[in-house]
């Protein structure tokens, strides 16, 4: 990811590296690519998750949308008498 998107997203390299910690922003202005040491914290301060942030740490994974007629098929396949009290 274009770390001039990531700084800015974090309100620039001064807020940026202030909510890190850091004393000096020229350090952040230095990073080629986020440090897997600050990816939490700038994935909380920025939003971007920390997928798109450093994808050769992070795999993202897909989000499936559930599959409705296999729902309906298990509310179909459940049997009549199972609420029942067997006795």
């Amino acid at each position: 990811m274009d770390m001039k998107f990531v700084i800015k997203a974090g309100g620039g390299s001064p807020k940026l590296a202030k909510a890190l910690g850091l004393k000096f922003h020229g350090s952040v202005l230095k990073w080629k690519r986020v440090p897997d040491r600050h990816l939490v914290k700038i994935e909380q301060i920025t939003g971007i998750p920390r997928e798109a942030l450093r994808p050769d740490l992070y795999i993202r994974q897909p989000q499936l949308a559930p599959d409705e007629d296999e729902a309906e098929r298990k509310i179909i396949s459940i049997p009549s008498n199972a609420s029942r009290k067997s006795g």
